[in-house]
């Protein structure tokens, strides 16, 4: 508002700051995962707690808004990989606890490359998830993520079946994306389980004909 008067219209301020919950996969993989809502960037991780949002710029430059603690952080920067600093700093000027969230996805690598096989990181992984059930804020995990850790894993010598493993989570946690269908069909290509690999490429291609990289020419068995 300027002078009394509403310069731009409530309803599009309370829309540009709000979490689209029909999305449920951020646009920006980050611990605080980004999603971009009509000009404004939203941090997805507990988000309903700290309902905050900020303009995210050139090199770094960022305007962080945080309604609850009536907090405004300009950041001026030549330099865009940085840290995301403004939870902590809310907190401390709240006299908050503030701790950064595990990494679901990096909890299964480092469990993958410490010997961990497949059984034992699908356990962590519902272990993790249900620990984030009753506490959110200290989780993070993306479809993205639990992808890339998967195909980090299969492409490491001795890992393939647990990289697999985290590709079958990543499909199971995100059923309607073609890109978990495609990375766990090339998943099973290289372990030579071709059946499940033409299932795998056959959902992919159903969830998205246009984006699929798989053709339906190519699915049927040699």
């Amino acid at each position: 508002m300027a002078g009394g008067q509403q310069v731009v219209p409530r309803e599009w301020v309370t829309a540009s700051t709000t979490r689209d919950t029909s999305r449920t996969e951020p646009e920006v993989v980050t611990w605080w995962q980004m999603q971009h809502q009509q000009y404004w960037w939203l941090p997805l991780q507990n988000w309903d707690a700290e309902r905050d949002f900020f303009a995210d710029g050139s090199r770094g430059q960022r305007i962080y808004v945080h309604p609850g603690s009536r907090l405004v952080i300009v950041q001026l920067a030549n330099d865009s990989a940085q840290e995301f600093p403004f939870r902590k700093l809310v907190h401390a000027w709240m006299g908050k606890p503030f701790r950064y969230p595990v990494s679901i996805p990096g909890r299964l690598l480092a469990a993958g490359r410490a010997g961990a096989g497949a059984d034992s990181v699908q356990r962590l992984y519902r272990r993790l998830t249900a620990d984030a059930g009753v506490r959110p804020a200290d989780f993070v995990a993306s479809e993205a993520g639990l992808i890339s850790v998967g195909q980090t894993l299969l492409a490491e010598q001795g890992r393939e079946a647990v990289g697999r493993a985290v590709l079958e989570l990543a499909a199971g946690r995100s059923p309607r994306s073609y890109k978990a269908h495609e990375a766990l069909a090339n998943a099973y290509d290289k372990a030579g389980m071709t059946e499940r690999a033409i299932a795998e490429r056959r959902e992919a291609v159903r969830l998205a004909p246009d984006l699929a990289k798989t053709s339906v020419a190519r699915l049927a068995p040699r």
